[in-house]
Parts: structure tokens; C-alpha cells; sequence
């Protein structure tokens, strides 16, 4: 269709284009703020460097709390620059914080993908977070390219034993990229904001019209918005440009709030046509439901659009992390101390691990908590690095494993630590909500890897269950119930001698809905007690919290009729400190 012309008597002017006497103010205009913009970007840049290097004294003197409000003061002011980021990693590493740190490391690695020392940190907040998977590509990487670092090939062959041992290591999101950004990724330089009055005016949120097209007249007294927002490109005149319009979809045209320019806009996505064609490719992805989400990542991993949908991504995330308080982010070092504290003079004491639903199982079990108080002190640690502490603490009588969260491989260390607290001679027993919400696949893996048990995941049902009189722990505990109704999951695999009850000739199934059928499979049991080297490993599958199943653990515990001895605490599994992480890197 040919576009219509104006005539306006002087010449023949596009009636999206400005007249020459427009142009050349605007061309004068552009000048002059470009004129300001290398002054006021070379006053940040200082500003940022100060506040940097205020920060890595705060580091270097184990103030990192500090140190990340110094780098947070410095990334506001002149963009979340990978220098700053990567050395923000690095500090969050030092307080445990490990999602932040992999979030600073992404962030850092999204605008320089060849930062070895980011990658290094990244594998170490992943090797912590137990994402074994990922932290191995990025010491590979980092190995491959900077064979300097030894430090990355001692831990490789640490990262490499612990995911043989656990596995990759799960993520919430199914199709993060663990591999991204690729070492040889185009390095560009991170948005930053103008600092400009008009930027910063926000108004009433609603963008002004005159504002972005001939200009407004009424300046900082305008009720609207002169600020950029997440539907505009702010270009080299202070104009925002509207994405849609860059996109080739903007419905309003002429009508629209925002200008409908590219002459003054700097480089980026829409500067060629493949970089539109790949944001509309991207653009009608996320629009269509029906879309793999694999595809998606990999349009926003592999377009200029979709690393500039990430950088503003990032740019918000990080307006909220720094608002994080001090006492949060040393939450975790705070919490070990008190730990610890606590520990001192404590006594003989009970670990309930309850690392998913500790509410829920206080609601159903409410009778066993209450015997279990009678015998000795109850310690509830919801969090991997409470229970870690705990483990290796004296005086500690018994484990309950109290839910599944044990066996998430963020919790790999817990048990891996359990494991250990049993080999030499503890006591554990997995119950509470662990069978109802334990799937037969991990139950399988868990008890092989941990405690080298061959188990099976069993039946599920109700019927009536009765002592086994060749169980050992049946025989040193005569007040457990004769027989009790349960509805459970059973374990396969086990000796005879190790079922503390079964189901007999005679037993049925018992449903309200279901047909009741004989039982016929006696080689598993719900209540089961197992001897791993010098400590004991017990498995109770009620699901319902029968209230003759607290004598049950009791026994186990060696709490009801005959007790066990207290065992000596586990071996902690010590940390080793990285040397010279905290190094700043130099490099500008």
C-alpha cells in the first residue's frame, strides 16, 4: 500500500517524519545530551569504583554484609557491571547465601560469558546447592579455557564423585540451561539508566504522550510518567520508544504514547531485521501456550531480544535483592552459631528432621511428640545446615526422619551425614510423612546409596499386623502391642528377623471402598529394623499416625523396654575453605 504524502507547502514531508527545522534542533539537542552523557557516565564510573573498592575492604575484612551494600551502592549507579556482580557472588558465598550467589554469577556471565572467576563462583554456589550437574559444565569450561585455575580441577574431582553419588541434582525449573551463557557468548555492555530529572519522573505511572512526541512543556509539574518502562526503549534524545512499534505490532500508530522512532535510539535488537525477525519469533513463542518450553529458552538464550528481555529480567530482580536486610542475609552464619550455642550442656536429646512439613506432622503426631518428650529433649531442625550441626553433636539419642525432604538433593550432605551418624552406631528412624509422600523410585535409590540396603518400595494397604516373634527388637521390647490396624507402606527385601510386625495367614485388607482380599505376600513388612555396621536403620510405613505406633518407634529408638546406648557424634563433614576466592579480580 503507498504511504500518503503532506504537503505542506514548503516541501513534501512523511507524516511520520519531522520537518527540518525539527530535525535540527533535535540534532543539536542530541549533541548536547550526548555532550552530558560522557560527563555524567565518567562521574558514575568514578562514584561505582569508589564504592567498589570500599567494598572489597569491607571483604577482605570479613565484613561482607557490608562489602554487599557497598557493591549494591555501586551496581545502582552504574549498572550490574560483571566486575561488580562477580565480586557480589563472592560475598554472598562467604554468608552461605547460595541462590544469591548463582544469581550474581548469572548476571555477571549474562554481560561477559568469558569471566572465568564468575564461572568458578557459579560452580561453587552450585556445588552447595547440590546442582552437580551444572557446577561440573562450568569448571569444565573453566578448566578448558584458564588451565591456570588449579583450584577448578580439585574441585571438578569433587563435584564429579558427589553426582555420581547423588545424581545431577534437581532444579524447580525443568528447563534451566545450565550451560548458559557459552564461554565464546558476545560480551556487551549492561543497560544503564539515566540519572536525568526526567527519568526519574514517574509521575502517575501513565506515560505522557507530549513527552515522548513534541515534548512536554509542563516538566517536573506533568502528572504523568517521563520515566522508561518495561514497554519502551528510552533513546539518545530521552524519548521512550515503544517496543510494539520496534516489533512491527503496535495497534495505535500515530495515537500511540509513545514515540515511533529509530533514528535516535543507540544499537541493540532492533537495529537489523534479523534481530526484529528474532523478536517477533520469540514474542509469538510466549504467546502461544502450546509451545514447548524448551523452545522458549532456547529463543531467549540464543537472540539479542531474549538477552535483553533477560537484562531487564535481572535488573529487577536485583531492585529487590538489595533491599534485602543484614540480619537476612546473615540468617545462615547466625543461625550455625545458635546452633551451636545451643548445643552446649544440652544433654541427651531426640533429632526430628522435619526439612518440608514440620507443621503438618506436629498436627498428626501429635501423640508420639508427646511420649517422645517423656524420654528426652526433642530438637526440630527444618534446613539442611541445622541438621548438619546437629549430627555431630553429643548427647544425640535418635533420628526421626520425620518427611521426604530428606531426600532432595539439596539435603545430600544431611544425608550423607546420617548415613555416617548410623555407621557408627545411631539410631534413625524414617516414618512420620516420609512413606506418604516418598516416591518408589527415590525410596529405592535412598536406602541403597545411603545405607547400602537393597529395599524395594511395597504394597500399600490396611490390615491388621502382629509382632514377629524372631525380631531381636521385638524380643527386648515385651510392651509393644501384640498386634495392631494400620494402613501402610510396606518394604520388600528385608530378612525375616528384621520385620518387627507382619501379616499372618489370616490377615485381610481393610478398605471402606475396596473388596477385602486375603493378604498373600508375607516376605515384606511395614515396621522394619535393620542393622547397618554398628548403628540401626528402621522404617515404620503408617500412614495414618495409629496411636500404638508410638511404641513402635519408641523401640526403635531403644526408648520403650530396653534402651541403646548413646552413640558417639558422627563426623562432621568440614567445609575446606577456598583459598584466594575473595581475591578481586583486576581486570577493568
Amino acid at each position: 500500500m503507498e504511504i500518503p504524502v503532506v504537503y505542506t507547502g514548503f516541501a513534501v514531508v512523511h507524516p511520520n517524519e519531522d520537518p527540518p527545522a525539527s530535525k535540527q534542533m533535535k540534532v543539536a539537542r542530541l549533541r548536547q545530551r550526548k555532550e552530558e552523557r560522557v560527563v555524567s557516565n565518567k562521574r558514575r564510573k568514578g562514584q561505582a569504583d569508589e564504592l567498589k573498592q570500599e567494598g572489597n575492604d569491607h571483604f577482605k575484612q570479613g565484613r561482607y554484609v557490608e562489602a554487599i551494600a557497598k557493591y549494591n551502592e555501586a551496581a545502582k549507579i552504574y549498572g550490574l557491571r560483571p566486575l561488580i556482580m562477580c565480586n557480589l557472588a563472592a560475598a554472598y558465598l562467604k554468608l552461605e547465601q547460595y541462590e544469591l550467589a548463582e544469581w550474581a554469577t548469572d548476571c555477571a556471565l549474562l554481560y561477559s560469558p568469558h569471566m572465568a572467576k564468575a564461572r568458578f563462583r557459579r560452580a561453587m554456589a552450585r556445588k552447595e546447592l547440590a546442582m552437580f550437574k551444572g557446577a561440573e559444565l562450568d569448571l569444565k569450561v573453566v578448566i578448558q579455557h584458564h588451565p591456570e585455575i588449579t583450584e577448578a580441577r580439585d574441585e571438578l574431582v569433587k563435584v564429579q564423585q558427589e553426582r555420581k553419588k547423588h545424581g545431577d541434582g534437581q532444579r524447580l525449573d525443568d528447563y534451566y540451561d545450565e550451560e548458559f551463557p557459552p564461554f565464546d557468548g558476545e560480551e556487551w555492555d549492561p543497560p544503564l539508566d539515566s540519572d536525568s530529572e526526567d527519568a526519574k519522573h514517574v509521575g502517575n505511572g501513565r506515560p505522557c504522550k507530549f513527552y515522548n512526541h513534541s515534548g512536554c512543556g509542563k516538566g517536573a509539574l506533568c502528572t504523568y510518567s517521563h520515566a522508561p518502562d518495561t514497554k519502551s526503549i528510552r533513546d539518545e534524545l530521552g524519548q521512550n520508544v515503544c517496543v510494539y512499534f520496534l516489533l512491527g505490532t503496535c495497534r495505535y500508530g500515530t495515537g500511540c504514547v509513545y514515540a515511533h522512532t529509530k533514528d535516535y535510539l543507540p544499537e541493540g535488537w532492533w537495529s537489523t531485521p534479523k534481530g526484529i525477525q528474532d523478536a517477533r519469533g520469540l514474542c509469538t513463542a510466549f504467546d502461544d501456550l502450546s509451545t514447548p518450553e524448551d523452545i522458549i529458552v532456547t529463543l531467549e538464550n540464543t537472540t539479542a531480544y531474549g538477552r535483553f528481555k533477560k537484562s531487564q529480567e535481572y535488573q529487577s530482580v536485583f531492585k529487590a535483592y538489595s533491599l534485602i536486610q543484614p540480619d537476612d542475609l546473615k540468617s545462615n552464619i547466625k543461625e550455625k552459631a545458635a546452633v551451636s550455642e545451643r548445643l552446649e550442656g544440652i544433654g541427651r536429646f531426640i533429632l526430628l528432621l522435619c526439612l518440608e512439613d514440620e507443621e503438618t506432622f506436629d498436627e498428626i503426631h501429635r501423640h508420639l511428640v508427646d511420649a517422645l518428650m517423656l524420654k528426652a529433649k526433642i530438637v526440630r531442625v527444618k534446613n539442611a545446615s541445622q541438621a548438619s550441626t546437629y549430627l555431630g553433636a553429643p548427647g544425640l539419642v535418635g533420628v526421626i526422619a520425620g518427611d521426604a525432604g530428606i531426600v532432595r538433593s539439596p539435603n545430600y550432605k544431611v544425608a550423607s551425614q546420617l548415613a555416617e551418624y548410623v555407621k557408627h552406631g545411631g539410631s534413625v528412624v524414617f516414618g512420620g510423612l516420609f512413606p506418604s509422600f516418598i516416591t518408589g523410585t527415590d525410596f529405592n535409590h535412598f536406602f541403597s546409596k545411603n545405607f547400602g540396603l537393597q529395599w524395594e518400595y511395597g504394597s500399600y494397604f490396611r490390615t491388621t499386623f502382629y509382632k514377629n516373634s524372631g525380631s531381636d527388637i521385638v524380643k527386648d521390647n515385651t510392651s509393644l502391642e501384640a498386634s495392631y490396624s494400620m494402613k501402610a507402606l510396606h518394604v520388600k527385601g528385608v530378612a525375616p528377623k528384621c520385620a518387627m510386625y507382619k501379616a499372618t495367614q489370616s490377615s485381610y485388607t481393610q478398605s471402606l471402598v475396596f473388596t477385602s482380599t486375603p493378604v498373600t505376600d508375607f516376605s515384606e513388612s511395614p515396621a522394619v529394623s535393620v542393622p547397618v555396621e554398628k548403628g540401626v536403620v528402621n522404617f515404620l510405613g503408617d500412614v495414618n499416625a495409629e496411636e500404638e505406633s508410638t511404641k513402635t518407634v519408641l523401640a526403635m529408638l531403644g526408648l520403650l523396654d530396653t534402651p541403646r546406648p548413646v552413640t558417639s557424634a558422627a563426623p562432621k563433614i568440614e567445609k575446606k575453605e577456598e583459598k584466594g576466592k575473595e581475591e578481586e579480580d583486576e581486570r577493568s
